[in-house]
């Protein structure tokens, strides 16, 4: 109990975190071995353990959706005022302004400040049905953090790829937590192959034990964050894709084109996008 009060505490302190930026982290198909890659031909979701390096809990999830092209999901994605929708914890997210072209990227794309409103009790109740976390209890112990994200589309292959980033202005305020994030859609097997990666460090991983306690409970802190985040990472393409056919299925579709030609118009600087 005592291990899950100080990782508790050291969520509360970093979060808003599930989502950041994902310079540092290269993420590929390539990377999986042969029985990952069966799976995911079996339209199975691979999620990858995550692990702490270099004080970061890292993780990967990879996911085949036959005969849906990449526009569409990254489309729903890009939605980002409805991205609570699928973020287990998260009471809004909302977008604060739009800042144009980003070209901090090997491609151009399409940069946005989002605030997002987000309870720690959405990391620590893996079981809990999503839609718990929209009432007014969850709502009353929630709080706000800003994020930039990003869109990039590359030509090339015609993917799409969204990482975020937390302004580091805030992230002092977080006690200089690291969060680093993205996710890709991109043409696989007359469908899309999502690769979404993730990376979070709790203020409490850059402390130096002083003695064998603080040792040992460090070590259980370590252990339950990667269990809490590793069942995260899984459960946000698993209800992304949830609310994807829940979209898809409105209207015939007309909400999810909606959201694609909102998405292009960004792309090609559409000021009415």
């Amino acid at each position: 109990m005592k291990n899950i009060l100080i990782a508790l505490l050291s969520w509360i302190s970093l979060l808003g975190a599930t989502f950041r930026s994902a310079q540092a982290i290269e993420i590929s198909f390539f990377n999986l071995n042969s029985d990952q890659k069966q799976d995911l031909l079996q339209f199975k979701r691979v999620v990858l353990p995550v692990r702490i390096e270099d004080n970061l809990a890292k993780g990967e999830v990879f996911q085949y959706i036959p005969s849906i092209d990449p526009v569409q999901l990254a489309a729903l994605f890009f939605d980002y005022n409805n991205q609570y929708l699928f973020l287990r914890g998260m009471t809004s997210t909302i977008v604060q302004e739009w800042n144009g072209i980003s070209e901090n990227h090997e491609w151009e794309g399409v940069r946005a400040l989002v605030s997002q409103h987000i309870n720690p009790l959405g990391f620590l109740l893996p079981n809990a049905p999503l839609q718990n976390f929209q009432n007014c209890f969850f709502d009353a112990t929630a709080f706000r953090y800003n994020l930039v994200e990003d869109l990039v589309y590359n030509s090339d292959d015609e993917s799409y790829l969204i990482q975020w980033s937390e302004p580091m202005q805030d992230r002092k305020k977080h006690s200089n937590s690291n969060e680093t994030g993205k996710i890709r859609f991109e043409p696989f097997n007359n469908g899309t192959l999502i690769s979404y990666s993730n990376a979070t460090k709790p203020p409490l991983f850059g402390l130096k034990p002083k003695g064998p306690d603080l040792n040992i409970i460090t070590d259980g802190i370590e252990d339950y964050i990667c269990n809490t985040a590793e069942a995260y990472y899984r459960d946000t393409i698993k209800f992304f894709m949830i609310q994807f056919y829940k979209e898809k299925n409105k209207d015939n579709g007309i909400s999810i084109q909606e959201k694609i030609d909102h998405m292009l118009g960004a792309l090609n600087n559409d000021k009415a996008f």
